[in-house]
């Protein structure tokens, strides 16, 4: 027997050019994008690229074509260095950007540290949902308390309306 999904996006990704679904990381660590996502993030149909891992805040992060911003960051790297700062700083700047890739099989594997980022047990990542959203230039990946969170942060988005 068939079953349909009980909802469906208010605007389809081909009119908002976003693309929301629930995924989760396998007990691996890896998380696999699947070809839909390509549909919205071409940079992602070209396989076996290169990545920069931005961990924003706590339960989030972004994923982007290295090509697009990774030199960028590392040239900021190489100038706060130069400029000799303080080494928390670096620290800090270090904490908040990691290399990744993603395989000629779509998948990309997180290592402990973005798994902790996004709240997950380190010992088993697996079956808990994530909420992923994906842009023209990047992929968001969200952990269910930051998403919740961020939904009640914007109250005047949703002023008389239910």
């Amino acid at each position: 027997m068939t079953t349909r999904p009980s909802s469906s996006p208010l605007v389809p990704p081909s009119d908002s050019g976003i693309f929301q679904e629930v995924a989760e990381i396998d007990a691996r660590g890896r998380l696999r994008l699947p070809p839909r996502w390509a549909n919205i993030a071409e940079w992602v149909s070209k396989g076996d690229i290169d990545l920069l891992i931005v961990l924003s805040s706590p339960g989030r992060l972004s994923l982007h074509d290295w090509s697009e911003a990774g030199e960028l960051v590392l040239k900021r790297f190489a100038d706060l260095s130069d400029q000799q700062a303080d080494e928390e700083a670096l620290r800090i700047y270090l904490d908040r950007y990691r290399r990744g890739s993603i395989g000629t099989d779509r998948r990309v594997t997180f290592d402990d540290a973005t798994i902790t980022h996004l709240g997950l047990p380190l010992q088993r990542p697996a079956g808990h949902p994530l909420y992923v959203s994906v842009f023209k230039t990047r992929i968001e990946i969200l952990s269910v308390e930051h998403r919740n969170q961020a939904l009640l942060s914007m109250p005047s988005l949703f002023v008389d309306l239910p």
